[in-house]
């Protein structure tokens, strides 16, 4: 530092070897900080991850987010107030209004079964956990063109289930060992998607910082997957 920066800065002699340090300490903070600003953390949402009879917590993360535009909201035109959508059953004879049906029949052998819709729902649920893990199979059955949208980063979670993170990385741990990848049932417990959990392998941070482990993508199959 010249002598002329010293003085408008207002430096003395012994303090201008120690400013040097501090000015490069504060830039690269500075260069973490925006860094941090610029890559935030995109969850999604947190997943009960179901593992035979043990359940483990993960956070998901979206790599890329995308851009849609607004809904559009239709309004009264004399309050101003948003419209909404309301369904009705009316009875062609009488007019009256019907309610909901509460029960469902099925013949079977010249026989009436009735199921009411609660019966129902329960036969069509697949699982109970938002990510019920059915399975393995080499990374070799795994192509490209089975992935239908961008991939979402799992992490485990020991916010509320503690010991996620062990049974986790032992999952991670087995399927990186034994080269394969995870089979999986995501999203609503009636209508599922089959996904992929894949095991990637270790890289460094670009800022020098802590490598990224027991990390593992989940990808959304397509029904060619399943054949």
């Amino acid at each position: 530092m010249s002598l002329f920066y010293a003085d408008l800065i207002g430096l003395d002699g012994g303090e201008i070897t120690e400013y040097l340090p501090s000015a490069g300490e504060k830039l690269e903070d500075m260069t973490d900080q925006l860094r941090k600003r610029m890559m935030k953390k995109r969850r999604v949402k947190p997943l009960s991850f179901a593992i035979t009879n043990d359940v483990c917590e993960v956070n998901t993360y979206a790599l890329t987010h995308p851009t849609t535009t607004g809904t559009i909201t239709w309004l009264d035109s004399v309050s101003n107030i948003p419209l909404k959508t309301e369904r009705s059953f009316i009875c062609n004879d009488t007019g009256a209004l019907l309610q909901d049906p509460q029960m469902c029949f099925q013949m079977y052998n010249d026989t009436v079964v009735k199921v009411s819709i609660r019966e129902l729902s329960e036969v069509k649920r697949v699982s109970s956990h938002h990510l019920r893990l059915i399975g393995f199979k080499p990374l070799d059955c795994l192509k490209d063109y089975h992935n239908l949208r961008p991939s979402t980063f799992v992490y485990p979670s020991d916010e509320h289930i503690f010991g996620s993170t062990h049974v986790f990385v032992a999952l991670h741990s087995s399927m990186l060992r034994l080269g394969k990848f995870a089979l999986a049932f995501y999203g609503n417990p009636t209508r599922p998607q089959l996904v992929a959990l894949v095991v990637q392998t270790c890289f460094p941070n670009e800022l020098g910082g802590k490598n990224i482990q027991e990390e593992v993508m989940l990808v959304k199959l397509s029904r060619l997957a399943c054949t």
